[in-house]
């Protein structure tokens, strides 16, 4: 049995998905399958795809009939797929270093895999249409609720490899998926651990049709972007009802203290204007690693939409 199944959810990705498959089939660790999942494209994606299945017996298209409506769906249903001891998410339009794999793979198993782990490491965002590599994709790294919360989305799921005992922790049935980045990121806290490996392993690629935007890392940028960008809120509603979701489903197993943190959090939105500014301090919520900039950000742009 292979070691590692890559997950790939696709939808009118034909610009960019043959050279993410070429770059895993490039691979220094070849003991992979990689199980494709299309949302009903209406470009080439398919064709592409099926070229490419023909190239490498490891390349698993499934046709199974399933519109999942987006890509959090899309790569929650291809868990039930998965059989390898660790799993990876990877984005259609991204493009692997040819170390990744490896990287990821070597890191995971310095860990005790009879528990739930997930390692995240890092990437350059990459501006392929200017030929352009920016700067790192994360410069914080929450490992705490509080710190989550308002993360809109998370860490990002394809920077990410994870064991068999947390693909079971996941795979479970939501009444709402925001982003499967978001079921990972707070599975990680409340399940198991979560490993940071500090190497850049892939070019995330910056274009119009990016479902997650590029993150500003710079501090200075980031405080000038909460300020000037009034109208994107503090909190994303889809993300909000993501965590709802989570929460309906996994309380049963979490401790009293992550509880109580769930609950204090889904109360925030009902609080008036100067009570949310108080429990910002009081509970220590952050945003980007930091309490002041989650405060800034509440005093200049909406709270949810």
């Amino acid at each position: 049995m292979n070691h590692i199944d890559i997950l790939m959810a696709t939808y009118n990705g034909g610009l960019y998905v043959r050279n993410q498959i070429l770059s895993i089939i490039g691979q220094t660790y070849q003991d992979w399958k990689l199980i494709i999942h299309d949302d009903g494209s209406t470009d080439d994606t398919l064709s592409i795809i099926k070229e490419l299945v023909h190239m490498d017996k490891r390349i698993q298209l499934i046709e199974d009939g399933m519109k999942k409506n987006g890509p959090g769906g899309n790569f929650m249903h291809l868990l039930q797929y998965s059989d390898a001891p660790f799993c990876c998410f990877c984005d259609q339009d991204d493009v692997w270093l040819e170390y990744k794999v490896k990287a990821m793979f070597d890191e995971i198993q310095r860990y005790d895999n009879t528990i739930p782990q997930v390692v995240y490491a890092n990437g350059y965002t990459w501006f392929s249409s200017k030929c352009l590599i920016g700067s790192r994709c994360a410069s914080v790294f929450p490992k705490s609720l509080r710190e989550l919360f308002f993360f809109n989305g998370g860490y990002q799921g394809a920077s990410a490899i994870f064991n068999a005992k947390m693909r079971t922790c996941i795979n479970k049935s939501y009444e709402y998926i925001a982003m499967h980045d978001q079921i990972l990121n707070l599975s990680g806290v409340i399940y198991g651990n979560i490993h940071f490996l500090d190497k850049e392993l892939f070019l995330y690629r910056q274009h119009d049709k990016n479902v997650t935007p590029h993150i500003v890392q710079n501090v200075k940028e980031r405080m000038k972007k909460a300020m000037k960008n009034n109208k994107i809120p503090v909190l994303d509603k889809s993300y909000f009802e993501g965590i709802r979701a989570f929460y309906n489903v996994h309380k049963g197993n979490m401790r009293q203290e992550e509880v109580q943190c769930f609950e204090e959090f889904l109360a925030y939105p009902d609080y008036a204007f100067w009570k949310r500014i108080v429990e910002i301090m009081k509970r220590r919520y952050k945003s980007n690693n930091s309490t002041v900039y989650l405060l800034i950000k509440c005093l200049f742009r909406p709270f949810i939409l």
